[in-house]
């Protein structure tokens, strides 16, 4: 079965929004329009020799002798409006705006740093740390396991309920709670030894190949390893800890809270198909 391929940005697509970041998105417009559009209005005009009938309400304009037939329309300017407008502000001046798009020139990788704003295709996945701790994840099996477990007959039932009940259940609740409403989003950017991470809301859930949009907030290269996002206790650390532990990296079995670069934390704007 042929790899399925992202959407490019450019092109008149229409966009499957997975994700989207209003707050965000918001901010950009505002910025480069001088103010934040809450309604639009758009006029249709054309011109008529006179006689003619009218199926809509037009306001009537005298127009060098001639009859103007125009039509007024309000509209809300949404998300989805907002973004499609931001891509046509940055069309043409991507430079200004630090703008990259990975997918039309993969060289645009190399001298990336905080505070780009990157595009490319990508395959999405959930980490395992969150997979583990999440409610939604292993953590949210576990009371149906642990219930399994007590059965009458079951095979191996006593060795799973002293594993459970060890510490490993309430360790992982804990973990979970730490999170506090968050989950990490992992992923690969296509058709490069690129990887990225990011930190959304734990009602973010994508799987699969989708076109990424998002501001870079850190970046690593290849052989260096840094913490994922969010994880608890390492976040609350003053940065010279977290910088000498970074540098010795992960400790045999504890991959699953770090990533190894070259790699690119990402403030996720957009997530579409």
């Amino acid at each position: 079965m042929p790899e399925q391929e992202a959407p490019r940005m450019g092109g008149d697509v229409l966009r499957n929004f997975l994700y989207l970041d209003e707050r965000q998105l918001n901010q950009y417009i505002s910025q480069m329009e001088d103010g934040l559009r809450r309604i639009a209005s758009r006029s249709l005009s054309s011109e008529k020799g006179g006689g003619a009938e009218l199926n809509a309400k037009f306001m009537k304009l005298g127009l060098n002798g001639k009859t103007a037939d125009g039509e007024s329309q309000e509209y809300a300017d949404d998300g989805p409006a907002r973004f499609e407008r931001l891509l046509a502000l940055v069309a043409g001046d991507e430079e200004r705006f630090d703008w990259r798009d990975i997918e039309e020139d993969e060289s645009l990788l190399e001298g990336m740093k905080a505070g780009h704003l990157i595009t490319f295709g990508g395959e999405l996945y959930e980490s395992d740390l969150t997979k583990a701790t999440s409610s939604t994840g292993v953590l949210g099996m576990l009371p149906l396991l642990q219930t399994i477990a007590k059965m009458p007959g079951m095979t191996g039932g006593a060795e799973l309920d002293q594993a459970l009940s060890g510490g490993t259940l309430e360790a992982m609740q804990g973990f979970g709670q730490a999170m506090n409403g968050k989950s990490i989003l992992q992923g690969e950017i296509q058709d490069t030894d690129w990887r990225f991470v990011s930190l959304v809301d734990s009602a973010v859930q994508v799987e699969g190949t989708a076109y990424v949009v998002g501001k870079i907030s850190k970046v690593w290269g290849e052989g260096d390893w840094r913490l994922l996002p969010g994880t608890p206790m390492m976040a609350q650390l003053p940065r010279a800890k977290r910088r000498e532990i970074e540098r010795k990296g992960p400790d045999k079995g504890a991959e699953m809270m770090w990533m190894e670069g070259p790699a690119v934390e990402l403030e996720i704007l957009a997530i579409y198909r």
